[in-house]
């Protein structure tokens, strides 16, 4: 069974800021993160979803959509067999199509 419980906004303030003041003294984010999130009562990778969303509220980090997520893993898992393939002189040449192209209709 899930626990879910609701933090105030104050205390997911409280925690980026403990966790953005306090970064210098550990190696990592995610070192300071692990190490913050216990005082605050909440699992450590949801304290690292707050940070990270803050920082791309404050142009500190870019944001990725999901959709270039994916197609950037699928590039890296495709595009080196079809590389492969076509070196062996298997297959026929690599072409790149944007996701629009791909799904313009037919007339």
């Amino acid at each position: 069974m899930n626990k879910t419980t609701k933090c105030s906004p104050e205390i997911r303030e409280r925690a980026v800021r403990l966790v953005q003041e306090n970064r210098s003294e550990y190696p990592s984010l995610w070192a300071a993160v692990e190490s913050i999130a216990p005082e605050i009562g909440c699992v450590p990778q949801t304290l690292l979803d707050w940070v990270q969303r803050e920082e791309v509220d404050h142009g500190q980090r870019e944001r990725s959509s999901g959709c270039a997520l994916v197609v950037i893993r699928v590039m890296a898992y495709e595009l080196p067999e079809a590389g492969q393939a076509q070196a062996r002189g298997e297959g026929r040449p690599i072409q790149y199509r944007t996701t629009l192209e791909s799904k313009k209709p037919n007339r």
